[in-house]
């Protein structure tokens, strides 16, 4: 799947020699992102949906179940397309089946990847000289907004109850309540209390979050906890786990182990606290941001 680096980025309208001595334009031009893979005209329209009363499968497309919706996995690809559940949607298998071949897999991927990672990184961390600069590399923002314009009209919602088995992943679900996966569970924004135990990744989050081992997305609201890993790039609430990172801003409380973020409005207690831009207070073994680096309390304001 191809994806437009630039598109989420704002465009001059016109070309910086005549921007600077001739006419300026009052605002810039925000491209949508640019979907790289073949999308069916009848996906890319409006389809009204059929009502279905009690039990039904949410495996039939353009379909608004009141009830209870059952199925074995959750996927754009297996007919999940323009489908809402007002009740209780029960996924009998799940998507995370396939985790013991992924996780290795993924693992291999990550080793042999790092040094690429941490050098786009370093090309891209923050300047000091601007407080407002961010990476951007790796922070999940762009496939979240390619999901968005990839499945529009396409998005299986569930108001209520989402619950599955094993777990479930789908970038184009929707929650608005409740969810519950047994090791896995992930989707394109979720409104509510997600619960999974090993790990939820979610593309926005608004409510709570927990994660066995890990809890990421790239947007959260509210509460995000993990045993290990907690994961966001804007946050704005409290973020628990053995490990946290916030890679752009935190506005609340970071509380670990070891908490890093690009700019935190707030308070940080851990072992070891690391925050580009400090507006608050660093309570832990070791303290650090760039104006400076101290033991036990550190401020900014």
């Amino acid at each position: 799947v191809g994806f437009n680096e630039d598109s989420l980025m704002n465009v001059n309208g016109l070309p910086p020699f005549i921007e600077e001595n001739f006419i300026q334009l009052k605002s810039r031009l925000v491209l949508p992102p640019m979907i790289g893979d073949s999308i069916k005209v009848s996906d890319t329209i409006y389809v009204k949906q059929k009502i279905r009363w009690q039990v039904w499968t949410y495996h039939n497309n353009h379909t608004r179940i009141n009830g209870i919706s059952l199925g074995f996995m959750s996927a754009p690809e297996l007919g999940n397309r323009n489908v809402t559940t007002n009740g209780l949607k029960f996924e009998a298998i799940g998507t995370s089946v396939v985790l013991p071949i992924a996780i290795p897999m993924a693992t291999i991927y990550s080793f042999f990847s790092l040094p690429e990672i941490v050098r786009e990184r370093n090309r891209y961390s923050y300047n000091n000289d601007d407080e407002n600069e961010s990476s951007g590399i790796g922070d999940g923002r762009k496939e979240v907004e390619y999901a968005r314009y990839k499945y529009k009209n396409r998005m299986m919602t569930t108001n209520g109850i989402d619950f599955s088995t094993l777990g479930s992943y789908s970038e184009n679900a929707v929650v608005n309540g409740f969810s519950i996966g047994g090791l896995a569970h992930g989707g394109h924004r979720m409104n509510g209390l997600s619960v999974a135990g090993l790990s939820s990744m979610q593309g926005y989050m608004n409510g709570m979050q927990i994660g066995g081992i890990l809890a990421v997305s790239p947007v959260v609201n509210g509460l995000q906890i993990s045993s290990v890993f907690s994961y966001s790039h804007q946050m704005n609430g409290v973020q628990v786990g053995l490990i946290n990172n916030s890679s752009f801003q935190i506005k609340g409380i970071q509380l670990g182990g070891f908490n890093r973020t690009g700019e935190i409005h707030g308070l940080q207690i851990g072992i070891f606290n690391n925050a580009k831009i400090l507006k608050g207070i660093q309570i832990g073994i070791w303290n650090k941001n760039k104006k400076r680096s101290l033991p036990f309390i550190n401020w900014g304001f």
